[in-house]
């Protein structure tokens, strides 16, 4: 049967139409693609105009908060405790050495530090850097090797089974038994400033030492009473890391109102207190818990290693949040004389001005050990009257092994487990952005309506 001219004409009409609409149509999709992509480079210089007028703001009411917090407080006083024992509670001795390294380098002296380790983690056995604990091990972002936290500069009060909730109860009321030494006392007076930090395991309303005993919200209420009534503070603040931390906060606002107790707590009710993500390869375990390493990294980030000028309620409070932490801080100013806010963090972790840069190298003067001396390693739970592992008196008392610059082990090397690239920041449009919202949807109705034409 022959074909007609005419539908022959026809049926290719429509072949060059066709081809010429899905011509037409990708040149369209090409259109909206590039001033999609132009809506977005727009968006995010937008983006990054905005975060960096934002960026110049907070740093200017920063540089007034600070000009305005400037302290020049010269009698401040510290007790620091880390209550739990074993290998796997590391992070709490970190989070105590953590704490003690900060106000020692500006400025307090020991004398003026109560520091109480329920454990012995830098001659555990299972430690493979003996003689030394880390709030960080290193990885591809540092470009310094972590310094120890525990050297021959560090003078611990009590070790071990000396670290109780009386012995505690006795260094902040000052009652003593006949024979204490002076130096493992508390010396405030009522002009002094003094900061507690307690780290460690604990719950509603009571704070664990070494799993044998606890110490109440109410307990620690009658302590602070007792050292306003006694005249062994000016101001205090007291900061627990721990879970449901606040809670041991919960008496002291009802009983001792007008007395100058400032309470910052890492957790809430109901709430936990999270090891940070640092877990590593070479310990097989966590080494510092968030909030203590947080507060570290503000304090570097924003004033190189120096406190002087940060504001208290701005490096402990505001610093943290819940995506950081996991818990919601808690604090307290009840009571008070003067708000949070206008209190300085040199008040209490600071003497006198000082530079400080990068935390302080292991430095010692003691003469150079024999490399044939042998030392006995205690286990963590083997607290007996012969301490110290060294037996020369001559060497320091805070080393348990032979430790030399030139030692492998001193510090860890980078290993290929441990090693993290830094990702590069995703740059683009945020996806609650209403522009990007506009530019998806324009898109995926050109490509619905080019899909229902072919």
């Amino acid at each position: 049967m022959a074909v007609r001219p005419w539908k022959v004409f026809r049926a290719g009409n429509v072949h060059m139409s066709r081809r010429r609409s899905r011509v037409v149509l990708w040149w369209a999709l090409v259109v909206v693609v590039g001033l999609w992509h132009h809506v977005r480079l727009g968006a995010v210089a937008a983006a990054q105009t905005q975060t960096q007028q934002t960026t110049q703001q907070q740093q200017q009411q920063r540089h007034q908060r600070r000009t305005f917090l400037e302290s020049n407080h010269t009698d401040n006083h510290a007790v620091i405790v880390s209550s739990s024992r074993y290998w796997f509670n590391y992070r709490h001795v970190s989070n105590a050495l953590s704490i003690y390294d900060t106000i020692k380098r500006h400025g307090i002296p020991d004398e003026n530090i109560i520091l109480m380790l329920a454990d012995d983690i830098p001659c555990n056995t299972r430690n493979p850097f003996k003689s030394h604990i880390f709030s960080s091990l290193p990885n591809s972002r540092q470009t310094h090797k972590p310094h120890s936290l525990y050297d021959d500069n560090i003078e611990i009060d009590y070790r071990g089974a000396e670290v109780t909730a009386e012995q505690f109860w006795r260094v902040l009321t000052g009652r003593h038994l006949p024979g204490d030494q002076e130096s493992r006392k508390l010396h405030s007076t009522a002009d002094s400033n003094v900061l507690i930090y307690l780290t460690g395991h604990g719950g509603d309303s009571f704070f664990k030492f070494q799993d044998l005993e606890e110490i109440t919200s109410t307990d620690l209420s009658y302590m602070f009473r007792t050292m306003h009534d006694m005249g062994r503070y000016k101001e205090l603040v007291f900061m627990s890391d721990t879970c449901q931390a606040f809670t041991l906060a919960n008496e002291i606002s009802t009983l001792n109102k007008n007395q100058n107790v400032y309470s910052v707590a890492s957790s809430l009710k109901g709430e936990n207190s999270y090891a940070h993500h640092s877990h590593s390869p070479q310990l097989g375990l966590s080494i510092i818990d968030r909030y203590t390493h947080h507060f570290n990294e503000y304090i570097q980030l924003h004033g190189g290693g120096n406190i002087h000028g940060m504001g208290l309620k701005e490096v402990l409070v505001d610093s943290m949040s819940f995506h950081k932490l996991g818990a919601n801080v808690g604090w307290k100013d009840d009571g008070c004389e003067r708000n949070m806010d206008q209190v300085a963090l040199s008040d209490f972790m600071a003497m006198k001005e000082v530079k400080t840069g990068p935390p302080r190298p292991h430095i010692t003067t003691k003469k150079p050990r024999q490399e044939d001396a042998t030392f006995e390693i205690l286990q963590s739970y083997d607290f007996g009257p012969h301490y110290y592992p060294n037996t020369n008196p001559e060497e320091t008392p805070n080393s348990c092994s032979v430790v030399t610059n030139d030692d492998p082990n001193t510090f860890p090397t980078k290993h290929p487990q441990t090693t993290h690239t830094s990702e590069e920041s995703r740059k683009g449009m945020s996806p609650s952005d209403p522009r990007f919202i506009a530019a998806t949807l324009f898109l995926l109705c050109t490509v619905k309506v080019l899909s229902s034409i072919w």
